[in-house]
């Protein structure tokens, strides 16, 4: 069993830092920088990426409130004005990546730039952001699991569980960590498929790691057809990466081989 370690908040001078929140900006502040990096060597500006990364960054925090929202309407009522109450928590990583793919997609339109290759250069670190993210919601245990016997169980409430905030801080780092290492190896990809290739592992890993998540709790995810909303987003992640994928393959097919 993995020793527990909880960790609210903490004491830093005259301020309060709350770990969750801590980790989530240190996510993005690692999956900035290095996207900063990798962008740089497919040809794009700095401050390019650092303009996207703003409003993406918004977009994300936007869609992962409202996802949160939509999962858990009681949120609301206390009314209109306690959906902007994020201090108290209450944000999902599914909506903040759905709402930073449509702020990168508006972003990019408008500045008439390749999608594909920013989403290319920001996959893996997207990747890690979300598995340091999640060490966040580990250390305040808000994602509790299912009861097992596993190596990897750890306590909650005096009960050996899965912890899905490790879990999936696990997955996402060794999604970032595989895609960047076939990223090294194949070097004549099609743009995209960096991309393409996270999307299928979020939605995949996130739908099997969501069916472990706790049933006997007294407060549980709202299920649709047995289906948590994470999970039915991941089954759409998963079929929209296969039709691009499919595309991709295609059009490399019918592109004209250079001399």
């Amino acid at each position: 069993m993995i020793p527990t370690i909880s960790l609210e908040s903490f004491q830093l001078g005259p301020l309060t830092i709350q770990a969750w929140g801590l980790f989530v900006a240190l996510g993005i502040l690692a999956a900035v920088v290095w996207t900063v990096k990798r962008g740089r060597q497919r040809g794009l500006a700095p401050g390019l990426i650092l303009d996207a990364a703003f409003w993406v960054v918004i977009a994300g925090l936007l869609g992962a409130r409202l996802f949160f929202l939509i999962e858990s309407p009681e949120a609301l009522r206390d009314g209109f004005w306690a959906s902007f109450r994020i201090q108290d928590g209450g944000m999902a990583a599914t909506g903040g990546i759905i709402g930073g793919a449509i702020g990168a997609i508006l972003f990019m339109r408008r500045h008439r730039l390749s999608l594909a290759s920013l989403a290319d250069a920001a996959a893996p670190p997207i990747l890690l952001g979300e598995a340091i993210g999640r060490i966040g919601c580990f250390l305040i245990h808000d994602h509790p699991g299912r009861p097992t016997t596993s190596l990897w169980a750890v306590n909650i409430d005096g009960v050996p569980r899965h912890d899905l905030g490790l879990e999936l801080s696990v997955a996402a780092l060794a999604g970032s960590i595989l895609l960047a290492l076939y990223e090294r190896r194949q070097t004549q990809n099609p743009q995209g498929t960096i991309a393409v290739g996270a999307l299928l592992w979020y939605g995949a890993t996130r739908f099997i790691l969501d069916a472990l998540r706790a049933t006997d709790l007294p407060v549980v995810d709202a299920r649709y057809a047995g289906l948590t909303l994470a999970q039915i987003a991941g089954v759409c992640g998963v079929i929209l990466a296969v039709v691009l994928w499919g595309r991709l393959r295609r059009t490399t097919a019918i592109s004209p081989k250079r001399p």
